[in-house]
């Protein structure tokens, strides 16, 4: 025979019930992550205000755009830009071609080698060595968002 429930038995039962559910979606296998769209990124994302970014190229900006590349691929190399103008200054006796082979002998990065043709350029990329660094930051970053 079978026996009815009583009220507090059943009032258990629910109980017990509604927290073993609760339970088990506590410890129930974790939800995957609701799959989120990549956000588009701004086209022209900067490191610095536009006023910034002028004072920092102004410095190079009227030389011509061959120099101006050679330039800003050098300034992400500071320390080998300090190197090269130390080597020019011990090597001053060095001219034309002589001077560029020498240059390509030593381990810099070729955009270095090649300033050591242009003395003035190298000398002001190695004058304030943390503009040097910064511009380099700026062209890197440039050439990640392009």
């Amino acid at each position: 025979m079978r026996r009815a429930l009583t009220v507090p038995t059943f009032v258990a039962l629910a109980v017990l019930g509604a927290a073993t559910m609760v339970w088990a979606q506590e410890e129930g296998p974790p939800t995957p992550p609701l799959q989120q769209q990549p956000q588009a990124q701004p086209a022209t994302q900067q490191l610095w205000p536009a006023d910034q970014l002028d004072n920092l190229v102004a410095p190079i900006a009227l030389y011509p755009d061959p120099l101006l590349g050679q330039i800003l691929v050098a300034s992400t190399y500071p320390l080998e830009v300090v190197e090269a103008s130390q080597w020019l200054k011990r090597n001053r006796n060095l001219q034309g071609q002589a001077l560029l082979d020498a240059a390509k002998q030593q381990s810099w990065d070729p955009s270095v080698q090649a300033l050591v043709a242009v003395p003035d350029a190298l000398e002001k990329l190695n004058q304030d060595i943390r503009w040097t660094t910064d511009l380099g930051m700026h062209s890197l970053h440039n050439r990640r968002m392009s």
